[in-house]
């Protein structure tokens, strides 16, 4: 009696265990083509004014899940660094680095990615972005035959990438992504589905370990801690810097070999362990040393870690033009712009640059930064100047960044006056900086516009902050929304050697008007630069001879000692 009561409570917890509903990734995708799951990889879908529909197969519940693409579209090889945050690159406060691949919605009203139906979806977890702030993506859900209600719809912030978590626990449900901003681009990078799942055959665990904790990392897909018999399971090893991937074992049978494939298909018949057997690389150090202005630039490409390579990197060295330094010559006194060298030891450069004579000068290239912002370069640490946008009462406020607009690309700001408020609130640009010891002030900047702008934008001087001073004006009719225009000029000798010296961008409001009345201010503006000559003040006393070492008239002296003259 007692034996059959303990093979029934056995058979009755073999059953538990294998029909116990379990929370499993059914679907995970970057909108790209790297994964090495089939369902996971994206080829390209146009944006159409008709949906657009793919069909995909969730991992474990093997349901077909359909995407319905309106005024969307899916680039497997999107990216824009300037905007976006990818490997090395660190991620901006509280968001995350992204990879290649998005799904943007256009600047049309009503564009969406709807979802079909899944059986169970506990989570769902997704990474947006945007060009901007007040941007991204809402989620919505459909439980059965009901409402699609609103479950997340909060900006992406940062707009550089930010991951969001959303917790459903429903069954018969269908999600739908919308555009918080039908006005701007958002952009969905990484999206995955959780929902439970009950299997009905007996499963194994995979267990899988590193070499050394430190060499690097493996992925799973599909993603579980068990699976179903017979189920293939991709297993791809990705070394960290200074190691190189070698085989995989079997943890569990004395580290027999099993393959040096990678990825590596794995067969779940029985459980498993499986370890990822990675060896050191030799790293060297890699340093370049700017001499003549440190405003000069070398980028290097692939970035160093920790500035050092791996043994038999390429590395390709390229001088960075800006307008404030001319680069003159290598160590070897070559002058080529681009060397490139194999590291296969400890290497040190050195780049000589020759820097133009300036004050101050601003590319906009910190998009975080939206007032009162220092001067990107500058020529004299005690004068670094700042530069805002300000309302007509002289309340400063923010302006709105942008990564790269017209032509030439150049990241810039803009007014972005709401169109409300544009008769009535005429922002302008204002720097400040002091001119003390420079002459012959000369102001170069560029200016354009889209949406709402005057056609006129004026550049006035002022020594005191109060009273301006018009020292130049460019139409920007035939530049708007396509290029940028110079707006330049050569300050009179007013403008010199002054404890404070104001330029202010301000439009001409009878000028007329540019764009959509009610559109949003974008007058825009990037590349400010103050060149000027530093004055060299001619010194006509010499100096005084106090002592010498040895002392005048010593008799300790040798022909062959030094002489020490203190002045």
């Amino acid at each position: 009696m007692n034996r059959k009561f303990t093979l029934l409570i056995c058979s009755l917890l073999f059953f538990l265990q294998q029909s116990w509903a379990q929370e499993k990734l059914l679907y995970a995708t970057e909108f790209n083509g790297a994964s090495t799951n089939a369902q996971s990889n994206w080829t390209a879908v146009a944006a159409s004014a008709t949906e657009q529909t793919v069909t995909k197969t969730t991992d474990f519940s093997n349901e077909s899940l359909t995407f319905k693409f309106l005024q969307v579209a899916v680039n497997p090889t999107g990216a824009d660094a300037t905007r976006f945050k990818y490997a090395p690159t660190a991620a901006d406060a509280g968001g995350v680095q992204v990879t290649a691949g998005w799904a943007q919605a256009q600047k049309v009203v009503g564009s969406y990615i709807e979802l079909s139906p899944l059986n169970s979806i506990t989570k769902v977890v997704f990474t947006h972005g945007a060009t901007g702030s007040s941007r991204g993506y809402k989620l919505w859900k459909k439980v059965g035959a009901g409402a699609w209600t609103e479950i997340s719809t909060a900006f992406a912030n940062p707009s550089s990438g930010q991951q969001v978590t959303v917790n459903i626990n429903e069954t018969n449900v269908a999600l739908k992504f919308t555009n918080l901003n039908d006005a701007q681009n958002a952009y969905l990078f990484d999206l995955k589905i959780y929902g439970n799942y009950t299997s009905t055959t007996t499963q194994y665990p995979l267990t899988t370990t590193l070499s050394d904790a430190a060499a690097g990392t493996i992925a799973r897909s599909p993603y579980a801690t068990d699976y179903d018999t017979g189920t293939a399971v991709s297993l791809t090893a990705t070394a960290n810097f200074g190691y190189r991937f070698v085989k995989w074992v079997d943890a569990a049978n004395g580290d027999a070999d099993l393959s040096t494939a990678n990825p590596y298909l794995v067969t779940m018949d029985a459980a498993k362990s499986i370890k990822a057997v990675f060896e050191a690389k030799n790293t060297y150090t890699f340093t370049v040393t700017k001499e003549g202005s440190t405003w000069g630039e070398v980028n290097l490409s692939p970035a160093p870690v920790n500035g050092k390579y791996e043994e038999g990197t390429e590395v390709t060295m390229t001088i960075v033009p800006n307008a404030v330094t001319s680069f003159s010559k290598w160590e070897d006194n070559t002058n080529a712009t681009q060397r490139v060298v194999t590291v296969n030891a400890n290497k040190a450069f050195t780049a000589t640059f020759d820097e133009i004579p300036f004050i101050v000068g601003w590319n906009f290239k910190d998009q975080n930064t939206k007032t009162a912002k220092t001067a990107d370069y500058y020529a004299e640490s005690t004068n670094t100047g700042t530069i805002s946008t300000f309302e007509p009462n002289g309340t400063a406020v923010n302006w709105l960044s942008n990564a790269g607009a017209f032509s030439p690309s150049y990241p810039n700001i803009r007014f972005w006056t709401a169109g409300a408020n544009f008769a009535t609130t005429r922002r302008y640009l204002q720097a400040q900086f002091s001119t003390t010891g420079f002459t012959n002030i000369q102001v170069k900047s560029m200016v354009s516009a889209n949406y709402q702008a005057y056609k006129v934008m004026t550049l006035q001087y002022s020594t005191d902050g109060t009273n301006f001073t018009e020292a130049a004006r460019v139409d920007i009719t035939d530049a708007y929304n396509t290029v940028w225009k110079d707006l330049n000029v050569t300050l009179p000798p007013a403008a010199e050697n002054q404890t404070r010296l104001y330029l202010r961008w301000v439009a001409d409001a009878t000028s007329g008007l540019l764009g959509n009345s009610t559109d949003n201010d974008g007058s825009a503006f990037t590349n400010i630069y103050v060149y000027a000559d530093k004055e060299v003040i001619n010194d006509s006393t010499a100096p005084l001879l106090v002592s010498t070492t040895p002392s005048s008239g010593s008799s300790t002296a040798t022909v062959s000692g030094s002489v020490v003259a203190y002045f």
